[in-house]
């Protein structure tokens, strides 16, 4: 990776960490004042609308201006094509919010049928307060791309940061659901206003009557596929909370806690690495510089592998005591499933993340199409994974379920990017010879020392794998090294 490159992902990796951590933060808040419990299941099940929402809203309004943005900038017509999708978004997004509050109730069945009626009746009460977060979610995937264009990272990046910082002052309150999602609209409010603030500096974006030359055409013709590929996404997340809520009460949350523990090495490491790679392979393509794309990509993968498979091996390894660790105070007294179900998330951890760049590639060279098709033979594979395996494994079937169907799809996306892609297998030979190792060492120190010393342990195994890697000259961790010590010096030259 360039320099420029490794310091996007750098800086994105720094906010990232930190939004992520307010908001992990904030779910431990959660745990301690109300556990595992039919109100979370409901809060959760309620938030599925305003995610799934920003999940399209995200693909295409964000996808679409780091798609469209350079073709209208090289025409001096960027800040009007910026004024059109403003103003388009704003009243589309006005009416959508309208419409959710009108089905709330509908859509409290179709997310959670499994719920008593009672339930129901509260999870449409919590649609309804949650809806605005649509509109809000919305204006700042546009922001927000404007911004990544603009390499103004720090300020893109702060939207987590204010929504965790938001549920927790909801939470302080007053512990109910209620104050719950109010702070989570605060949070959201407060971020998209900062990141209009920002981006008014540099466009001057106002509402434009001047809509004739808006590409409807090519946005639909964009936004149709992308509207698949998240539709598909987030009808599986609608899929596992469905048979979730047939599992009696708390099996939601308990599901919850442990996607956000294996979650956390996706959102900080391949997050972060794709979205600093997105808008560089996006004008690599655009140029049909096929051979820096190759480059760019095959470093992502490596990258994301040096990191995820020794985190995957510490978490298999101490899926238990990591909740134990993170979760177990206050209210909260579910460690043994929640550490059952992490573990079967896990699984999946490395797959995932590979799945997650092949995503972000097939996105860059427009082949929409083809991230369509893998995000269906998921959600297939996990269906029919669930329905062979609930009645006897109960709520852990879903995660299992899950992890499987992430390695069906990694290889079928092999099948797919090496029409495109050659991949660098070298370093992944060497990172896969030295992962083996660290985990034959760790399965000693564990017999050795049992695992109420897990953080010595797991320190120790990473500090050991990067030895290895140091032996075997990975170059994308010399890169990682030489870039930390830059930017010390640097540092301490200012001083």
């Amino acid at each position: 990776m360039n320099n420029s490159i490794t310091k996007s992902t750098m800086i994105i990796f720094v906010m990232t960490l930190l939004g992520y951590v307010i908001g992990f933060v904030s779910q431990l808040v959660l745990a301690h004042y109300f556990g595992v419990t039919q109100e979370i299941d409901i809060f959760i099940s309620a938030s599925i609308i305003p995610e799934f929402l920003f999940g399209v809203t995200n693909a295409i309004l964000f996808t679409s201006f780091v798609i469209y943005f350079p073709e209208y900038s090289k025409k001096n017509d960027g800040n009007t094509f910026i004024n059109q999708l403003f103003t388009f978004s704003f009243f589309f997004l006005l009416g959508l919010v309208v419409l959710i509050i009108l089905l709330s109730s509908y859509l409290a069945e179709f997310i959670a049928p499994g719920f008593s009626e009672t339930q129901l009746q509260m999870t449409s009460n919590i649609i309804k307060i949650l809806s605005c977060t649509v509109f809000f979610f919305g204006i700042s995937s546009l922001l927000t791309g404007i911004l990544h264009h603009e390499h103004k990272f720090i300020v893109a990046k702060s939207l987590r940061i204010l929504i965790g910082i938001g549920i927790i002052i909801g939470i302080l309150i007053r512990s109910n659901i209620i104050f719950l999602s109010l702070g989570m609209v605060f949070g959201i409010i407060l971020a998209v206003g900062i990141q209009f603030a920002s981006v008014y500096k540099i466009y001057s974006i106002k509402f434009t009557k001047n809509l004739k030359n808006f590409p409807y055409k090519e946005l639909f013709a964009l936004s149709l596929p992308l509207l698949l590929t998240s539709g598909l996404y987030y009808a599986n997340k609608w899929m596992m909370n469905l048979f979730a809520s047939t599992l009696g009460v708390g099996a939601i949350t308990i599901l919850n806690y442990a996607f956000i523990v294996v979650n956390i090495p996706i959102i900080l490491i391949v997050n972060s690495v794709s979205a600093a790679i997105f808008p560089t392979m996006t004008k690599y393509s655009a140029y049909n510089n096929n051979q820096d794309l190759t480059n760019l990509f095959s470093k992502g993968i490596n990258g994301v592998l040096i990191l995820l498979i020794p985190l995957m091996i510490i978490i298999l390894f101490f899926s238990k005591e990591i909740i134990l660790l993170l979760f177990e105070r206050g209210q909260f007294t579910a460690t043994e499933q929640v550490g059952t179900a992490l573990f079967l998330y896990t699984i999946g951890l490395v797959p995932l993340g590979i799945f997650t760049l092949v995503i972000t590639l097939l996105n860059s060279i427009k082949k929409i199409l083809l991230a369509v098709i893998l995000y269906t033979l998921f959600l297939i594979s996990n269906l029919i994974l669930i329905l062979v395996l609930k009645d006897s494994l109960s709520f852990q079937s879903i995660a299992l379920a899950y992890s499987i169907s992430n390695w069906i799809v990694v290889f079928a996306s092999y099948t797919v990017i090496k029409q495109f892609i050659k991949l660098d297998k070298i370093t992944s030979y060497k990172v896969l010879t030295a992962s083996g190792i660290m985990a034959v060492v760790l399965y000693a120190l564990v017999f050795l020392f049992d695992k109420n010393n897990f953080l010595f342990i797991s320190i120790f195994s990473l500090l050991f794998y990067s030895f290895l890697l140091k032996i075997f000259h990975v170059k994308e961790l010399e890169e990682m090294i030489a870039f930390v010590k830059r930017q010390v010096a640097l540092g301490l030259t200012a001083k």
